[in-house]
């Protein structure tokens, strides 16, 4: 495909025009010949987990209000005449921005939109499901195994688990396949360098299997290295069979 000059405008989303904090909701992207846009998704909106974001409804107001504007555009002049009028309290472009590529606009408006958004997205989703796993694992403690464990926060693990006989285990929750998560258990073990620490591992079968050398890698890491005991907490029905190793 021809090399052609491609513009874009990130879509920032302002909660508060007073303030100076935004969130990038969407990007406009064209060339000389056509126009193409992407919004976040309702199914995104759901991930999203800003500190300064107290109603996601006013988001989806906002993205529901663009959708029907940019649904009648087709070309750049189209998005110039409707940007003359478009108001509304909550969102502004960025500055455009240009770069030279041979792709169509539509796989540049995906990567883009990964870039600015995407990217950002996954980290929140991933972060979410710790914080699910590290409940589930909590209410399990508190309703199944009331009066055989217990827990209590800790400053470098997630929680440690005190069964009633036993020592207690400080316990972190991550995936075998994420790095940050391999440098924080490494962390914690310089810092609180137990013997009986457990690792809980949200990875699901297949997933491994999929990236079976790495997850090899960080286990051997994680046990060999760092003492810790591989536990599976990928499903509430594993965080059960490990809670009840730990009850032992």
């Amino acid at each position: 495909m021809k090399r052609s000059i491609k513009k874009y405008k990130v879509i920032r989303y302002y909660p508060d025009f007073y303030i100076d904090e935004f969130l990038n909701i969407g990007i406009v992207m064209y060339d000389d010949i056509a126009l193409s846009i992407k919004l976040l998704s309702s199914d995104e909106i759901k991930h999203l987990n800003c500190s300064f974001l107290s109603d996601k409804r006013s988001i989806e107001n906002t993205i529901s209000y663009l959708h029907t504007e940019f649904s009648k555009l087709q070309s750049k002049q189209d998005f110039d005449n409707l940007s003359r009028h478009l108001y509304y309290d909550n969102f502004a472009y960025s500055e455009e921005k240009s770069f030279v590529s041979e792709e169509s606009l539509s796989v540049e408006l995906e990567l883009i939109y990964y870039r600015y958004i995407g990217k950002k997205l996954e980290k929140e989703k991933y972060v979410a499901k710790k914080d699910v796993t590290k409940t589930e694992v909590i209410q399990l403690i508190n309703e199944r195994y009331l009066g055989k464990l217990s827990y209590e926060d800790d400053e470098y693990f997630d929680l440690i688990i005190i069964p009633k006989r036993g020592k207690p285990r400080p316990t972190l929750i991550g995936s075998l396949l994420n790095d940050a998560d391999t440098s924080n258990a490494f962390k914690a073990y310089i810092n609180r360098p137990f013997q009986n620490t457990l690792f809980g591992y949200m990875n699901k079968e297949d997933e491994i299997l999929q990236h079976k050398q790495k997850a090899d890698h960080v286990r051997a890491t994680l046990h060999d290295q760092m003492k810790m005991t591989l536990v599976d907490f990928s499903t509430q029905q594993s965080i059960v069979r490990s809670l009840e190793k730990v009850c032992v």
